[in-house]
């Protein structure tokens, strides 16, 4: 079970005894003393399990918030900075991309930072199943178009 399972478990439980301990108490069979005392330990329970439940939601939110930004950073980048005059948006992109920069006959090697290799990698098997599926050559039909306008009627074209 997840961990924010079990908290929306335990929350849910926690309202369930904060009913029955009203109960107990309609039927006088708790004073008031020990009604207030366990009222309030319940509903400190409850409002520290519904904060863990509130940060959890915003820590998921902040995470897909944080995937998105990546994905987007790694699909426009190289797009961005070869359209870009301005330096600064230039420099930017090279900082989050990479950490190491050697200049080497004209040419900028990058160390890449970590969470880019993946995302980069799979970019280049895509890449190749994209071209595996493309035709290698422009294939002509060599049927006329006639020989198919039959067949087209039956399909109810």
């Amino acid at each position: 079970m997840k961990h924010n399972e079990l908290l929306e478990t335990k929350y849910s439980d926690l309202q369930k005894q904060l009913d029955n301990l009203t109960k107990l108490r309609l039927k006088d069979l708790l004073s008031d003393e020990e009604f207030i005392r366990e009222r309030t330990d319940l509903q400190n329970e409850i409002t520290r399990t519904r904060e863990k439940l509130d940060q959890n939601q915003d820590r998921g939110q902040n995470w897909v918030d944080l995937v998105e930004k990546a994905f987007n950073f790694a699909t426009y980048a190289k797009k961005k900075f070869e359209s870009t005059l301005d330096l600064g948006v230039k420099r930017e992109i090279l900082a989050t991309i990479g950490q190491t920069f050697v200049l080497s006959n004209k040419k900028l090697q990058i160390d890449p930072i970590e969470w880019l290799v993946p995302i980069s990698n799979l970019n280049k098997t895509l890449k190749k199943e994209i071209k595996r599926l493309e035709p290698t050559k422009n294939r002509q039909c060599s049927q006329k178009l006639p020989a198919f306008v039959h067949q087209n009627a039956k399909w109810g074209g």
